[in-house]
């Protein structure tokens, strides 16, 4: 994936998702993230979305509260978090 380590490392997190009903826990540190499939029970923040959802909130930088609000997502827990995992992604340069 396109994280950055260094922002990860300043702000250690799990992160759930349900994508249907698929479930996820996303762990963020220094090392990077690790996703195993399992209940987020335990989780910071928890996104019920698509991946089509996620992919416009993390890349296309869909504001969150737009996400909700149009009802391709939902958000319980630390959205501090959210915000923070968010800016961990870029994508590269467009080759021109």
């Amino acid at each position: 994936t396109m994280i950055d380590r260094d922002r990860a490392a300043e702000r250690p997190m799990t992160i759930g998702f349900r994508f249907g009903s698929d479930d996820f826990v996303a762990r963020i540190d220094s090392t990077g993230i690790a996703v195993s499939r399992q209940p987020p029970e335990s989780a910071d923040v928890m996104v019920e979305t698509t991946p089509s959802g996620m992919a416009g909130i993390v890349y296309g930088k869909m504001p969150v509260a737009d996400a909700e609000q149009a009802e391709i997502a939902r958000v319980s827990g630390d959205r501090d978090a959210l915000a923070h995992f968010i800016t961990l992604f870029t994508l590269p340069d467009k080759i021109g």
